[in-house]
């Protein structure tokens, strides 16, 4: 079996097998590391056990919360299958070579060989359904492009977020400077969320040729299934992409740029118009946010250029569901603690309440069963932490999309025909077949959030060290300046004739 590299976080390993066009999530021992402490019998067997049984809770979340929020269209449930061993040697073997040097460092990085089961996916760098309809004698290659979008908007009632609200910074361009002190990137990036999540074609082309500057983990190129433009990655993109499009009209200068906009269009095309998602109350400010961190240029219109997110688009989807949130961390911690506190009186609760793993269908309430609960009430606080978690979901997960060339007569037989992944569009006089999905949409769990009160804490910590650094580095530079303009008026009227100076 031969085996390829997909990506990987820090919880989990993704590799795919380009035969079947199937990927597996294998388990790493950072995420894995949990069970040796929360199981009195250390037996593999039963490590394997409570392992499956996590799983199985994932698939659970998917299909109960993330489906009917998100759309069955974008959120393609996992299925569950056995491994052993010698799969786990041969996979993290035959992969080994092809992963970052950084994720090769830390034992937590290494695929835990006491999985006996993992997640199985359809390979998304592919477009489904397209072997009976292609011409065998026209070999097209599959474009697929991986998008981590992250936070979406600033919330103006977040503690947390007052600052950054009063200066326009949002959290993703804030955490960049933490980042870069950290050493984990060697320069910020340019990309902002809010440009991508704006709507407006020019902003969000500045967003994608941002993250095509810096890629860092937020955005991968692949051409059928094989890296091609990665933050480790870096092939001739503009040869590849000209050679792809078959427009001898389009400029190779050009091409990169074309692509870009047909992956825009993708993201705001409406394949899920009918699905409406019951939990969250789509709501967008009639001024457009902005950041003052992106380098986009407003121009003078500045705030008044504002578009709404195609209903049913990918993007719509992932805004709406991050803005279940309308606290942040700062404004969730203390609800967290005062459950914390109420389950450690009554332990019972944490099952009662949805924070013991299961995830039944009405988890999540939605918008009319949520307004319906008492502000401030022991259940009104549940579902705020769930919101938050929920939005912490989609503020982490990644958007991904292929993209296949067809001929006239393909794209006629894909309209006809009524199969999931199986949408077509337009561009440039060309069609394309086209499949969007939502990845990495696993749960996160409630005690993750003092985790994720004290980066936070961080990041503005760190953001407000730079904003005051660069302050400071303005003020001596303003000084200097100042100082040296003084002595070089200073030296003119030595220089000059007596009496000179004062007539001037």
């Amino acid at each position: 079996m031969d085996w390829h590299y997909r990506g990987e976080g820090n919880c989990s390993l993704v590799v795919a097998d380009p035969r079947r066009k199937k990927v597996y999530r294998l388990l790493k021992q950072n995420y894995t590391k949990k069970f040796n402490g929360l199981l009195s019998d250390t037996d593999p067997q039963t490590k394997a056990k409570a392992i499956y049984m996590d799983l199985a809770q994932v698939v659970s979340y998917m299909r109960f919360v993330m489906q009917p929020l998100l759309s069955p269209n974008y959120v393609v449930l996992p299925k569950l299958t056995s491994v052993d061993q010698d799969f786990i040697i041969d996979v993290v073997k035959q992969t080994s070579s092809q992963r970052p040097a950084r994720r090769l460092k830390k034992p937590g990085d290494r695929v835990d060989e006491d999985l006996r089961s993992a997640l199985l996916l359809p390979d998304f760098c592919f477009v489904p359904h397209t072997e009976s309809l292609l011409n065998s004698d026209l070999h097209r290659s599959t474009i697929s492009i991986e998008i981590k979008p992250k936070k979406s908007f600033i919330i103006a009632s977040s503690d947390f977020e007052e600052d950054a609200e009063q200066s326009g910074v949002c959290k993703f361009c804030m955490h960049q400077h933490l980042k870069c002190q950290a050493g984990e990137w060697p320069e910020t990036s340019d990309y902002c969320p809010l440009d991508l999540f704006s709507g407006n074609r020019k902003r969000m082309r500045h967003a994608l040729q941002s993250l095509m500057k810096t890629p860092q983990n937020n955005l991968k190129i692949w051409k059928d299934g094989v890296e091609i433009y990665s933050s480790e990655t870096k092939e001739d993109l503009s040869s590849i992409l000209h050679n792809w499009f078959e427009d001898l009209a389009l400029k190779k200068t050009r091409a990169v740029c074309s692509f870009l906009d047909l992956v825009i269009e993708i993201l705001l095309m409406s394949v899920s118009v009918d699905d409406s998602p019951p939990h969250s109350e789509l709501t967008r400010s009639p001024t457009l946010q902005r950041c003052q961190s992106s380098s986009f240029s407003f121009g003078r219109n500045g705030l008044s250029v504002c578009q709404w997110l195609t209903q049913g688009s990918v993007l719509e989807r992932v805004y709406a569901a991050q803005l279940l949130d309308d606290l942040d961390v700062m404004g969730v911690y203390p609800l967290y603690q005062k459950l914390v506190q109420r389950m450690s009186e009554n332990p019972q609760l944490r099952s009662e309440w949805g924070f013991g793993g299961q995830f039944p269908e009405d988890w999540l309430l939605d918008s009319d069963a949520f307004q319906s609960l008492q502000p401030g009430s022991e259940l009104w606080a549940v579902q705020k932490v769930k919101r938050f978690l929920v939005s912490k979901t989609l503020q982490d997960c990644s958007i991904m999309v292929a993209v296949l060339p067809l001929t006239d007569s393909e794209a006629d037989q894909c309209a006809s025909r009524a199969y999931h992944g199986n949408n077509i569009l337009m561009f440039d006089q060309r069609w394309y077949k086209v499949s969007v999905a939502l990845v990495d949409l696993d749960p996160k769990p409630l005690d993750k959030i003092p985790t994720y009160y004290r980066q936070t804490s961080e990041i503005l910590a760190s953001f407000q060290d730079t904003i005051t650094s660069e302050c400071d580095t303005s003020m001596a530079s303003v000084t200097t300046a100042t100082a040296l303009k003084s002595e070089t008026v200073s030296v003119d009227n030595k220089s000059r004739p007596q009496g000179q100076g004062d007539a001037l």
